[in-house]
This record gives C-alpha cells, sequence and structure tokens, in this order.
C-alpha cells in the first residue's frame, strides 16, 4: 500500500505534508522519508501518540476532518482510506478543508475511495450479504459495513471539485472496487 500511495504523492522531497486520517503513522512514516516536514490529524488519542512515537519530528493533532486543518498550508494533503468514513452528507466540507489548507500549485490525494459505480464486484460470489452491501452502495443509502464505510459517487466528486482552480482526477484504486481521487491545485 505504501508504494501505491508514494506514486500517487509523488513526493519531490520539499513538501510540507499532512496526513488526513494518520492513525498510528505507519502509513506516515514511510512518506515522512520522501518529504520535509510531515503532520497528521486523527481523532483517536492513541493512535496519535503512536504517531508520534512513529515520526518524531511530525507534528499531531487529535481532530476530525471536519474541522478546518491546523498548521498549513501544505504542498501535499493525503488520505488512505479515510474518505470511506465520512458522511456522503459531509464529504465536501472534508474537501473545503482540504483545499483551503492546500498551498499555491499543491495536491491533494485520497486513496482508496469505496466507489458506488464499481461495487458490482462486491456480488463476487453473488450472496445475500453481498447483495444487501451492493444496494446499500448503489442507493447512496446509509453504511455498506458495520465499520461505518459508505461508498462514494466519485463521477460526481470529480465533476463537483473539477474546476478552473483545481484540476481533479480519478484513478483505478488497488482494489476493483475502489478508486483513487488527485486534486491538483492550478
Amino acid at each position: 500500500m505504501a508504494e501505491q500511495v508514494l506514486e500517487l504523492v509523488s513526493p519531490t522531497g520539499n513538501e510540507r505534508v499532512l496526513d488526513v486520517g494518520c492513525g498510528s503513522g505507519a502509513l506516515a512514516a514511510v512518506i515522512r522519508r520522501s518529504v520535509r516536514s510531515l503532520s497528521g490529524i486523527d481523532l483517536v488519542s492513541h493512535r496519535l501518540a503512536q504517531a508520534q512515537r512513529a515520526i518524531p519530528d511530525g507534528s499531531f493533532f487529535r481532530q476530525s476532518f471536519l474541522e478546518p486543518f491546523p498548521g498549513g498550508p501544505y504542498d501535499v494533503i493525503y488520505s488512505f482510506c479515510v474518505v470511506q468514513y465520512c458522511h456522503p452528507r459531509s464529504l465536501d466540507i472534508m474537501l473545503a478543508n482540504c483545499v483551503a489548507a492546500l498551498a499555491p500549485n499543491g495536491r491533494i490525494v485520497h486513496g482508496d475511495l469505496i466507489d458506488r459505480d464499481k461495487v458490482g464486484a462486491l456480488l463476487s460470489p453473488p450472496s445475500a450479504r453481498s447483495l444487501s452491501w451492493y444496494l446499500r452502495a448503489r442507493m447512496g443509502s446509509g453504511r455498506i459495513w458495520k465499520d461505518g464505510s459508505y461508498a462514494v459517487d466519485v463521477q460526481a466528486l470529480v465533476r463537483r471539485w473539477n474546476t478552473a482552480a483545481l484540476r481533479t482526477e480519478a484513478f483505478p484504486g488497488g482494489v476493483n472496487y475502489r478508486t483513487h481521487v488527485r486534486m491538483t491545485r492550478v
């Protein structure tokens, strides 16, 4: 997973980076080797303590991704397997916070979104459970799994956020029902 994220983030070595939903800092520690500085946000205190131990020179903040991000502007803001926990009605708030904390010519990478248009892959093999997941994801009617995951209408997200000031693109994810999104300030 770290290699995939590095490829999407494409660090040049001199960026200030924010990891949204940094958890224990395992992925951030890999990214940190390739950037100037790294900060992270997460809601879970003990995970932030783990992240601080993994990256002693990092800055970590306990907060929601629905609150404005501290310490910006950042050259790169990324998340991996995080957007799926954002309620669909709150997704634009989270994305607006990313854009507000982004430096000129910066980029935002959200990796491994559960893509509503690709959830048909959940039907293989078909079962009552997989049909239930599929229907909830396609209808946008709520959580797909007990962990609180939601599917994202990635194509609608790209259309909404692809503007003259922000180039927004989708890329295939590592799993057949997931997609990555990269937003670049132009």
